[in-house]
């Protein structure tokens, strides 16, 4: 984690002490990722399930705590889990949105404009946009600005008829919907197929064919 700040944090270092996500947020993820290469896949997913559990126990006593700060005032209060491990969550997901290869061109091109110098959430987002080609304001804006975190009741049914699964995903937490990719995996006999469903509204309803009722 400290050495990881040799790169971002300390070379490119947040304009404002509000994008200090840019500095612990990095170094997590990025201790991560030597977790990784050094104790294979399952430690670095198994770390992230833990930083995913910290991060919905801290959001569960400040639900409106978002990763960027809003004029912190406090200096006391500048470091807490959302900079640190949801940050962390947050390149891990900008990872997932854009793909590995766009990810890792942003992130060696934002080190490169702002090596010795100052950046700020605005300017690393214009980056990985330019990589991408993709707009991402509606990412940046849902995962750092907005405290809180996505809630999801789900029901479905087997329809014999049509031989097909009914789904329907609703969105139960306050305030507006997420954009936010969802897994659904139909276990039937021995095997699950993964289905990827894209939430952007407060109820989603999908079918997917299938010749015989899941076990799950």
């Amino acid at each position: 984690h400290e050495v990881a700040h040799q790169w971002f944090g300390n070379s490119v270092t947040a304009r404002d002490w509000d994008d200090v996500w840019l500095s612990e947020g990095f170094a997590t993820y990025f201790a991560l990722l030597y977790r990784e290469q050094f104790d294979g896949r399952d430690a670095f997913a198994s770390a992230l399930q833990q930083n995913r559990t910290e991060v919905l126990q801290a959001s569960r006593k400040l639900p409106d705590v978002p990763v960027i700060h809003r004029q912190i005032d406090d200096m006391g209060a500048v470091l807490n889990t959302f900079v640190y491990e949801k940050g962390g969550w947050v390149l891990h997901m900008l990872r997932g949105e854009i793909g590995d290869e766009a990810f890792w061109r942003g992130i060696q091109e934002y080190y490169r404009r702002y090596r010795d110098s100052n950046a700020s959430t605005d300017d690393f987002r214009q980056v990985m946009e330019r990589a991408s080609g993709k707009d991402l304001q509606w990412f940046f804006a849902q995962w750092l600005t907005r405290g809180g975190n996505p809630t999801i009741d789900a029901t479905w049914r087997y329809d014999t008829s049509r031989k097909a699964v009914a789904l329907t995903l609703r969105q139960t937490h306050a305030g507006a919907p997420y954009r936010l990719p969802v897994e659904i995996g139909l276990v039937t006999g021995g095997t699950t197929a993964t289905h990827r469903v894209l939430l952007d509204g407060a109820s989603t309803s999908v079918s997917f064919d299938l010749a015989e009722a899941p076990r799950a």
